[in-house]
């Protein structure tokens, strides 16, 4: 039965080189119709966090970490703050 079990299992080497979508998210905002309505380019919308630890990187409705904004080689970018997934921590 043990056999059997391990069969089911994708090797460790092929479960590292799948691709999955990841999804970074700035914190939600509740807003009126009429706020919405009133949105126009350059407007701006304020957040109920600061920069630091806003950004949560999620898949497939699970949460992975928490990050910060950042930039790197002159595009945004995300700074990983908090690992949730141990296996992942070096």
């Amino acid at each position: 039965m043990a056999a059997r079990e391990n069969e089911k299992q994708a090797p460790a080497h092929l479960m590292r080189s799948l691709s999955i979508e990841v999804e970074a998210t700035a914190p939600h905002r509740d807003m009126s119709l009429r706020e919405i309505a009133a949105l126009r380019p350059g407007s701006v919308l304020r957040l109920t966090s600061g920069p630091r630890n806003s950004i949560e990187l999620r898949s497939g409705g699970r949460r992975l970490a928490s990050a910060e904004l950042a930039q790197s080689g002159g595009k945004f970018a995300v700074r990983i703050v908090n690992n949730t997934n141990n296996r992942g921590k070096r």
